[in-house]
């Protein structure tokens, strides 16, 4: 009987319980997944028992939207030699991609894989783009970069098995099974005691990994230790555990079918989850650690020697020196290499011509290339002992060699690809470390190897100061591997040297472009408008006109959802209307259509090194009439109570594009008559700023003053890190009427760390107040208004707001007047912080760290500004509205600072009374 309730079924007297998402999708996962999984090389019979042991076995498998399971028969713990609380500051994302990272990590906190953290501990998060797959959609991984705790953990030494042992329990099998563990480290837990050692920040939170996280130091061999304990009884006998790798082996079909039973119901009992897409059954023949395993018996991958085995006849003096510089450097294990080499030597000799059709060349040639693809030379690799991988790059190609004692093992190379060839020196060589270790994984993941290269720079790989992003990638994606880096001469590195050199048209594995997880080298992406480029291309619905000339300099290129399928047509457009330079990229389409134009533009310029694709993700309105342009900045300033260029900039930049946008409001501010007469000249020439230090959060520091206005009084408050800034009215200035205030900001706001304050809060009562509230206090210098500068740099623009609320709209009530000045300048984006103050209390994905380093480095650039010596004042004054000093100004602090008037002779004007115009923004 079935019971139906709240999207439920239930099915009675059974233990069932499945959504309708469930059953829909275990309805295609039979229809599709089973058939992708039976290899069509099986008979009828084959066929049909795979696909009942599939049927049959189908809860193992992992479904893509269930809560992902977990086995308690192993913790991961992270043993460190040292008591040092790692905390690494956060890398900068671009702010296209935080809803990505807000959707994964929702994700992980659904599947319980993290929680949130409270750990002192932070190692930063890095996002890098997935390969793509048949869907072309664009797909990313989160990273965490554990390289720092990594570097204090204690090496976990898990015996791993011998590769030689390994393949001598196969015999003469005739079936072969490869599993693979669905998110595998995510199906361990963590040990309670460490959870707090694999925090990290997001612009959401810190969080903390409840289950075991991909790239720690130790998480290879404990996973490997739990395969060991759960399939102890079956291997070497039914199957083998290399790592992360399971491979299932028998002599007959029923045998087969047999053995995998017994492992998915070992993997059941330990709670263990299967990713479908990723296994292989009933394989005649299979590729494991480097080796192709048939019924036949094993045998090396051909790919390894294929870079040797199809080198050309040498036809130049050059490519000659070049071969015999690869087969000199294993000439001690060769012998009588001389004799052998001899027919080539010869035409080294001065005046020699080499004749391709000689047959003692073409022989001799064919026979060091068969010593150097076959035993004793290419020898099987010896676990027990340690690998060296030797990598060399070209301007054309990159090459590696893995041996040991000198002996090699695997050569391997590839073509580098159009931007990949316009990689620097240190990338280029860079490129050769990931992609050969990602090459050789079989053999070198696990385990502690030497790397050789000819490029001294790299030794110091991760202590590189300022690396690009793409660096940064790479440095993550060789955090899995442990090794050491040896710097060897140009000379000693002829093998790699002359793998690199070798050019091949199809590259030797269809996953060499996979290390480049990001977007191609020609193409970035920006969170700012497309407008601001001379060239740009914008890919709308339907289009108006192909191209449009604006501001006599800037072009645009219109490309519809039509063109797209019109190949020609985008050609001769690109190859006419694209130049050098950067091109901006705008589109309103979806992603795969951008994609579609990424990779036209990729095929059309992949040569050349002087154009690049800026994607930007927003558009802004092109406001051709000056007339038009003013009108909108007069709708600003008016509605923002007259604030500053810079904040009138920050308001415009985004919405609005004209090339003279900052001149004219420059031009603007500079003319208005309220502004002039009721703002500071803040021109003062005073000893230099000192650097203060800069708090790390909200409510660290926090300054307090009285700020009086027409005979009323008002306890103002200002957060030194937010800016935020509060007002409260005092009926009298008695310290209880004060402590009262002080305890209303603290219930709104919290309890601040450290209080700034003018010495007539040196009270008793303050002083109690504080120390009960365990509140550290500094009262400032006495007859000094420096110490205090935050809240009194706050009163200044508080009192700029009121003349003007007072003058302009004419709002005589004290309280009425700094609340809303209050207001304005709680919603006002701050020259510091780059945020408005309110957004601190309205939003809660700001990351701290990235705020504290933004204040700092505008703190820092606006007191080394100030701190030049300012230049002598020289403007032209004949016939010029001037803004004079009002003397009452002095006396009345809502008075006007300034009074206009019109002056035909400047030598009437005492220059140090007048006020300059405002600083303009370039």
């Amino acid at each position: 009987n079935l019971i139906i309730n709240n999207n439920k079924i239930n099915l009675n007297n059974n233990n069932f319980n499945i959504s309708y998402e469930e059953i829909n999708y275990l309805e295609k996962f039979e229809l599709d997944k089973f058939k992708e999984l039976i290899p069509t090389t099986l008979n009828n019979e084959e066929n049909k028992l795979l696909e009942n042991f599939l049927q049959r076995n189908k809860k193992t498998f992992y479904i893509k939207g269930q809560n992902l399971t977990t086995t308690t028969c192993v913790k991961h713990k992270i043993i460190t030699n040292s008591n040092k609380i790692i905390y690494c500051k956060n890398y900068r994302h671009p702010q296209i991609l935080e809803n990505e990272i807000e959707k994964q990590i929702n994700e992980m906190l659904k599947e319980n894989i993290i929680r949130p953290s409270k750990s002192p501990y932070n190692s930063p998060l890095w996002i890098v783009k997935k390969k793509s797959d048949n869907s072309n959609e664009k797909k990313w991984r989160l990273v965490i970069d554990f390289r720092r705790l990594n570097e204090i953990t204690v090496d976990d030494k898990f015996p791993i098995p011998n590769i030689e042992s390994l393949f001598d329990k196969l015999g003469k099998s005739q079936y072969f099974s490869s599993l693979d563990l669905a998110k595998g480290f995510h199906q361990v837990l963590m040990d309670d005691s460490d959870i707090e050692k694999t925090a990290f920040s997001t612009p959401m939170g810190h969080f903390e990994f409840i289950r075991m996280p991909f790239g720690l130091k130790n998480a290879p061999a404990t996973f490997q230790r739990m395969l060991n304990y759960i399939l102890s009884d079956y291997i070497n006998k039914i199957c083998i555990i290399y790592m992360d790798d399971i491979l299932v082996f028998s002599t007959s079909l029923t045998e087969h079918l047999e053995s995998l039973q017994k492992i998915f119901n070992k993997l059941n009992e330990f709670n263990l989850k299967v990713q479908i897409d990723k296994c292989k059954f009933l394989s005649k023949e299979t590729s494991f650690l480097g080796h192709i395993i048939t019924n036949a018996g094993i045998k090396p991958n051909p790919e390894k020697i294929s870079i040797i085995k199809n080198l050309e006849l040498p036809k130049t003096v050059k490519d000659i020196k070049s071969f015999l510089g690869l087969t000199g450097y294993y000439r001690k294990f060769i012998k009588n290499y001389s004799l052998v080499a001899n027919p080539i030597i010869k035409y080294l000799k001065k005046n020699s011509k080499i004749d391709v059709n000689d047959k003692s060349y073409i022989e001799s040639f064919e026979k060091l290339k068969n010593i150097l693809v076959n035993p004793p030379l290419l020898r099987y690799p010896d676990f027990s002992k340690k690998f060296v991988l030797t990598t060399d790059a070209s301007n054309v190609a990159i090459g590696a060699v893995l041996s040991q004692e000198g002996k090699p093992i695997s050569y391997a190379s590839r073509t580098l690809n159009g931007h990949e060839q316009n990689y620097s020196t240190l990338e280029k060589e860079l490129l050769a470390i990931v992609w050969s270790v990602k090459y050789y994984r079989p053999y070198l993941y696990g385990r502690k190897f030497l790397v050789q290269t000819d490029h001294q720079p790299l030794k110091w790989l991760y202590s590189l100061k300022d690396p690009n992003s793409r660096i940064i990638r790479w440095k993550i994606l060789l955090d899995g591997f442990y090794f050491d880096i040896e710097y060897i001469k140009g000379k000693e590195n002829n093998v790699a040297d002359f793998l690199s050199r070798v050019q091949l048209t199809q590259p030797p594995l269809a996953e060499v472009h996979s290390v480049e997880e990001s977007l191609n080298n020609k193409f970035f992406m920006i969170n700012k408008i497309v407008n601001k480029y001379r060239t740009q291309i914008r890919l709308v619905k339907n289009k108006h006109k192909e191209i449009e000339t604006l501001f006599k300099k800037y072009k645009i290129l219109y490309v519809s959802e039509n063109d797209l399928n019109n190949t020609h047509y985008l050609n001769d457009v690109f190859r006419r209307e694209l130049k050098n330079g950067k091109v901006g990229i705008y589109s309103e389409l979806e992603d795969n259509k951008y994609d579609i134009i990424q990779n036209k533009l990729t095929q059309l310029f992949s040569n050349s090194n002087k154009i690049s694709f800026i994607k930007c993700t927003k558009i802004a309105r092109d406001v051709t009439s000056e007339e038009s342009l003013l009108s909108i900045i007069d709708d600003i300033h008016t509605k923002g109570n007259h604030r500053g260029i810079h904040e009138n900039y920050n308001e415009l930049k985004d919405n609005y594009f004209n090339p003279k946008l900052i001149k004219l409001i420059n031009r603007y501010c500079n003319n208005c008559r309220v502004c002039n007469e009721n703002k500071y000249d803040r021109k003062p020439i005073n000893k230099k700023f000192q650097h203060t230090i800069t708090p790390e959060k909200p409510n660290q520091i926090i300054h307090i003053d009285i700020f009086q206005i027409q005979k009323n009084s008002f306890l103002t408050t200002i957060d030194k890190f937010t800016k935020l800034g509060t007002a409260h009215k005092l009926n009298d200035k008695n310290m209880v009427t004060v402590k009262t205030k002080i305890e209303e900001r603290i219930a709104f706001l919290g309890k601040p760390d450290k209080i700034v304050m003018d010495n007539e809060f040196n009270n008793a009562l303050i002083k109690l107040f504080c120390q009960e509230n365990n509140i550290e206090t500094h009262f400032t210098t006495p007859n000094s208004h420096t110490g205090n500068s935050d809240v009194e740099r706050m009163h200044s623009t508080l009192l700029e707001h009121i003349r003007i609320l007072k003058n302009a709209e004419k709002i005589n009530d004290s309280e009425e007047l700094v609340l809303k000045a209050i207001n304005f300048y709680n919603n006002t984006i701050h020259s510091t912080t780059k945020l408005k103050p309110i957004d601190f209390i309205n939003k809660i994905n700001i990351d701290l760290n990235e705020v504290k380093e933004r204040s700092e480095t505008n703190k820092k650039k606006a007191i080394d500004r100030e701190n030049i010596k300012r230049e002598n004042l020289t403007l032209n004054l004949r016939n010029q509205n001037l803004y004079i000093k009002n003397p009452a100004a002095g006396r009345q602090k809502t008075a006007k600072r300034f009074n206009r008037y019109h002056y035909s002779n400047p030598n009437k004007v005492n220059t140090a009374q007048f006020r300059r115009p405002l600083k303009p923004i370039k």
